[in-house]
């Protein structure tokens, strides 16, 4: 079974607050109070100037662009960018995190950054969790589309 994601993580208020930034883009609760706002080359194009050949290193869809918003926004909440393509077991995971208009994690590609982007942002363990991205529920996310179709309305 896949993994393909690609968005914002953030509390849930705060990407409540960003509806002017990311349009009417609908986010999917997650545990602890934060929030999923899928993004994709779809969402990005309506948002920001947008070219996947513009894309930092190894990730699919963050740009200097995307990068330059996520700080901006960040000044109402901490953000974390966060992207998945696994498949089988394979393949790969990277994150960023944003705090108070800054980029608190630099953009990185590898097993376990989400988990720090995530305890930038402030996410605990809880019990019988594996790790963070556990923990916030993200793992019921398998993909940007079943994360829009359990979105907020």
């Amino acid at each position: 079974m896949g993994h393909s994601i690609s968005g914002v993580i953030a509390p849930k208020d705060t990407l409540a607050g960003l509806s002017g930034t990311f349009g009417t883009l609908r986010y999917a609760e997650l545990e602890q109070g934060f929030a999923f706002l899928p993004l994709d080359d779809s969402d990005l194009g309506g948002i920001i100037d947008f070219d996947l050949a513009d894309s930092i290193g190894r990730f699919g869809y963050l740009t200097p662009a995307l990068l330059a918003l996520l700080e901006k926004a960040s000044t109402t909440g901490g953000l974390a960018y966060v992207e998945t393509e696994y498949f089988g077991g394979m393949g790969n995971q990277g994150a960023a995190a944003f705090l108070d208009g800054s980029v608190a994690l630099e953009p990185e590609v590898g097993i376990g950054s989400i988990n720090k982007a995530l305890a930038v942002l402030g996410a605990k363990m809880t019990s019988g969790s594996f790790d963070l991205f556990d923990a916030i529920g993200l793992d019921r996310y398998r993909s940007n589309r079943r994360a829009q179709l359990m979105a907020n309305k």
